[in-house]
């Protein structure tokens, strides 16, 4: 066994011991606290992504880049990528910078079964870029793509960097979060009462390795 993989098991078995601990903490609280609090209702979870569905965020990896021909375009779900995992969507203005308009992207799919919506932008006119959404999708299944200023525009939709969680979690409470085995002590655990809302984002870009994340629900 390599030093790496050594230091990578031990870290990851630290954070099991500190999953242990606070899941024991929590049992006693609930056995001797008295009278009962919303506080008794937390535990901790342990959600974990592979290499594989934490890749690096890509800029057309739902859907390449479409020309404006100077309507109003429909793309269905058969022209359609879904993100490896849930993840939140992006869209980029490309090609002729001058015949970028200032239009937002609207986006359609699924969470869990659940028809969700999102309108990503506006671009900024004339000019090139990456807009990056915020609600969490696991299917995307229509994107609707206004006409630009001219047909040198093009406008794709990929994945971000935004990791969803598989249920919502009124305490926004990290206990530990790990990229490739290795502690990321800024990362950030946003919740809503919407499904789609409730994510972890690292301090640095996901890159096709491993991330552990340890927290509160």
């Amino acid at each position: 066994m390599n030093e790496r993989t050594l230091s990578q098991k031990l870290t990851l078995a630290a954070a099991w011991l500190v999953l242990a601990l606070v899941s024991v903490g929590l049992s006693l609280a609930t056995a001797y606290a008295a009278p009962p609090t919303i506080d008794r209702e937390l535990r901790p979870t342990l959600r974990e992504w592979s290499a594989a569905e934490a890749i690096a965020s890509d800029i057309d990896g739902v859907l390449q880049a479409v020309t404006d021909d100077e309507s109003e375009q429909t793309i269905a779900a058969a022209d359609l990528t879904n993100p490896p995992c849930p993840r939140n969507i992006t869209v980029t203005a490309g090609g002729t910078a001058g015949d970028i308009a200032a239009v937002s992207i609207t986006v359609r799919g699924l969470r869990q079964g659940k028809p969700i919506e999102e309108e990503i932008g506006p671009f900024t006119v004339n000019t090139t870029g990456t807009i990056a959404g915020s609600k969490i999708f696991d299917r995307v299944t229509e994107v609707v793509i206004p006409a630009h200023d001219g047909t040198g525009a093009t406008t794709s939709v990929g994945f971000g960097e935004l990791l969803g969680l598989p249920h919502p979690s009124p305490y926004p409470h990290i206990i530990a979060a790990y990229k490739n085995a290795i502690v990321d002590s800024s990362a950030t655990l946003t919740v809503s009462s919407n499904l789609e809302g409730n994510y972890l984002d690292l301090s640095t870009n996901l890159s096709g390795v491993p991330v552990s994340l340890i927290y509160l629900k």
